[in-house]
């Protein structure tokens, strides 16, 4: 039962970015659910840029929350909801 809820859990966390153009290598929901943390690439092979950003588990435009994400793997929120660890 384990298996299907973590199965299931990341079926609906792939439908929150699949949206996006380029490559989101991580994504975590924060524990309200009103906020989705993910490292997004994009661009070209000579204009790559990757960062972590926030935006809302609805959709609508990712906000920054800083540069140079391709570093940024395994996002996890704290139970609060107030930080995020990589």
């Amino acid at each position: 039962m384990l298996l299907a809820s973590a199965c299931t859990a990341q079926v609906r966390l792939r439908a929150l970015v699949e949206d996006l153009p380029g490559d989101v290598y991580d994504a975590a929901v924060s524990p309200r659910g009103d906020r989705v943390a993910l490292t997004w690439c994009r661009g070209v092979a000579s204009n790559y840029t990757c960062g972590v950003y926030l935006r809302p588990p609805a959709g609508g435009e990712p906000k920054l929350l800083f540069d140079g994400g391709e570093l940024a793997q395994q996002l996890r929120w704290s139970p609060d909801g107030k930080w995020l660890a990589y």
